[in-house]
């Protein structure tokens, strides 16, 4: 019986830190701003209004998505929500408002808003590739 369990959580702790990433969105606002970026393992996107019908795309390598995704393993992906943003100047637009999105099979994770050029540290090295990947505007 102890056997069995122990395989059970094994294969289940393998599923779990293994679940592929769909998808990463990162974007930035304020008032008259907006740019939302979404990466996935085959094009960047780039919109400049909530509703713009025509983003921008460019082609994504397969390089740069393993980057982004060795950048993300399940451990810092289910603590999303749980980073602590360590600056608010975004609050009294000192600064552009950003937040962090990772989609999965299984669900979407996403940071609480911070500063643009101030992402928590955990994830300050994924902010910065996604930059730049992303031509500047």
């Amino acid at each position: 019986m102890k056997l069995l369990f122990v395989i059970l959580l094994s294969i289940t702790a393998t599923t779990c830190k293994t679940e592929p990433i769909a998808s990463v969105e990162y974007w930035t606002a304020s008032r008259g701003y907006y740019k939302h970026i979404r990466i996935n393992a085959q094009e960047i996107t780039i919109s400049n209004t909530p509703e713009d019908q025509n983003p921008i795309r460019s082609d994504m390598n397969a390089s740069d998505w393993e980057k982004v995704t060795n950048l993300l393993p399940r451990s810092i992906v289910e603590r999303l929500q749980e980073l602590e943003p360590p600056s608010t100047e975004s609050h009294t637009d000192g600064a552009l408002s950003a937040r962090f999105v990772v989609n999965t099979d299984s669900g979407r994770y996403e940071t609480m808003d911070f500063d643009h050029g101030n992402p928590p540290e955990t994830i300050q090295e994924i902010v910065t590739l996604i930059q730049e990947l992303v031509p500047s505007d």
